[in-house]
């Protein structure tokens, strides 16, 4: 499992026109045809691009080692 799905991240596009969030297996090929959807990552409701989900990921991985036990 990668880190990404070990936190809660699963794929994802927004509609930034409508602000509705798609799961990635959900866009079918007339959704793929919107020229309004971002890819990213959904996560307990909220949308994250790539990037901004890539970030959170490596923060909340460092506080986990952190968090540990010693």
């Amino acid at each position: 499992m990668t880190l990404m799905a070990n936190l809660g991240f699963k794929p994802a596009y927004l509609d930034y026109a409508t602000m509705t969030i798609y799961p990635s297996g959900f866009a079918t090929s007339a959704l793929a045809t919107r020229a309004t959807l971002v890819p990213g990552f959904e996560r307990n409701g909220f949308f994250y691009t790539r990037t901004a989900a890539a970030r959170a990921a490596m923060e909340w991985a460092s506080l986990r080692v952190l968090a540990r036990p010693r």
